[in-house]
């Protein structure tokens, strides 16, 4: 078995969700933040995560090499690229 292994925006945003807080400061001056404040936050958690994470596994298991290589190439069509893709040396090791 194969597998495809990257970064993924939609996995950084999900992290970066758990982490992401409600609220701001401390108890005595602690307030809610607003819908935009709080997306905000967010995307800048998400974006702060998507920088620093390490590869991890994108696909379910594939057959076969050529079949990884479908999959990246229609990664690359379909999701948005906020950033230039780091470059990872293909290697196969059966799963």
């Amino acid at each position: 078995m194969f597998f495809v292994y990257g970064v993924s925006m939609t996995i950084a945003k999900k992290e970066a969700a758990k982490k992401c807080s409600l609220y701001e400061g401390v108890r005595p001056k602690r307030r809610e933040l607003s819908p935009a404040e709080y997306q905000a936050k967010l995307d800048e958690m998400a974006t702060a995560k998507f920088e620093t994470m390490k590869p991890q596994k994108l696909s379910h298991s594939l057959s076969t090499p050529s079949l990884c290589a479908q999959y990246i190439e229609l990664a690359k069509k379909t999701g948005p690229m906020p950033r230039p893709a780091r470059s990872l040396p293909q290697t196969y090791r059966k799963g």
